[in-house]
């Protein structure tokens, strides 16, 4: 399906859709234009399949196709330009226009998308020199209220976008910020004045994605638990000072010797009582047993 494309943007791009689209000031017409010059009924494109016919329903002697005047009726066909009441338009295939965008793409890799919704899905390369303005002489021509006629030029240098304001009344912007010249993007947002474009840059569409690398977290040390504090354990008596013990067994060893002198002269007296009479043999073992007995308390 083909469509009628208004150069100047004094209309959005209408489909020609069967049987005919009617052009003209009645607000009836499916092309309705108030520009002075036109007629309520101005023109008819016919359309019977892929072949179209202009019929002149005005009487107009300034419309024309691609420059020749269209008295009654013409054939026209895709990339025909067609102009009425001087306002030219184009018939477009949209299938060609996508083709195209596929070879700027190949081509240069450079190019400008327009953010309007009247300009959606177009592509312009970006080869050379181009200088975007209002003025039909300008390589992009565009027809916005505030635009100069010589806005900014765009220009590859080494491979890289770069654009230049050309002394614009209302400036040149790349993303939000004026420049007077700047190196573009893929991606950046280029606005002259109200008209803002999205930069497409060699490798693809601006709109794909950015894979960024995952980053990995170092692996934490695992901590391994102290063992709990033990118990305290039980007060242990305060050793006595060797000096108290050496004074103790002191007096023991005293208490000792003097007990078993004690027991040497029971002993003795034992045995001279033994002597001058009959003692019995069991007092003598009970004496001796005694000092066995005194001995042994002395060295433990």
């Amino acid at each position: 399906m083909l469509k009628l494309r208004f150069v100047n943007k004094e209309h959005s791009d209408v489909w020609l859709v069967e049987p005919s689209v009617l052009i003209g000031a009645d607000a009836t017409c499916q092309v309705a234009l108030k520009q002075a010059g036109i007629k309520p009924r101005h023109a008819d494109i016919q359309i019977k399949g892929s072949q179209l016919t202009l019929v002149n329903l005005a009487d107009d002697p300034g419309l024309t196709i691609n420059g020749k005047a269209c008295s009654k009726q013409s054939a026209i066909n895709v990339g025909d330009t067609i102009v009425i009441a001087g306002m030219p338009m184009l018939v477009v295939d949209p299938k060609d226009e996508r083709k195209a965008a596929s070879e700027i793409q190949a081509s240069s890799g450079w190019a400008i998308r327009p953010n309007h919704s009247a300009l959606a899905n177009k592509l312009y390369s970006i080869n050379g020199e181009t200088t975007v303005g209002r003025a039909a002489e300008c390589d992009l021509s565009f027809s916005v209220a505030h635009m100069s006629r010589k806005h900014a030029q765009l220009s590859i240098i080494n491979g890289q976008l770069v654009v230049k304001d050309l002394e614009s009344a209302n400036g040149t912007f790349v993303n939000g910020k004026q420049v007077q010249e700047a190196k573009l993007q893929k991606g950046d947002e280029l606005r002259l004045d109200t008209l803002s474009f999205t930069v497409i840059g060699p490798g693809g569409d601006s709109d794909k994605t950015t894979v960024r690398m995952a980053v990995t977290t170092p692996a934490v040390a695992a901590v391994t638990p102290k063992p709990p504090a033990p118990a305290a354990q039980a007060a242990r008596p305060a050793p006595v000072p060797v000096a108290s013990v050496s004074a103790a067994h002191e007096k023991k060893r005293a208490a000792g010797t003097t007990t078993f002198h004690k027991a040497v002269v029971a002993s003795e007296e034992a045995k001279q009582a033994a002597t001058g009479s009959t003692v019995n043999l069991a007092v003598v073992a009970i004496a001796l047993l005694a000092t066995i007995a005194v001995v042994a308390y002395m060295f433990i």
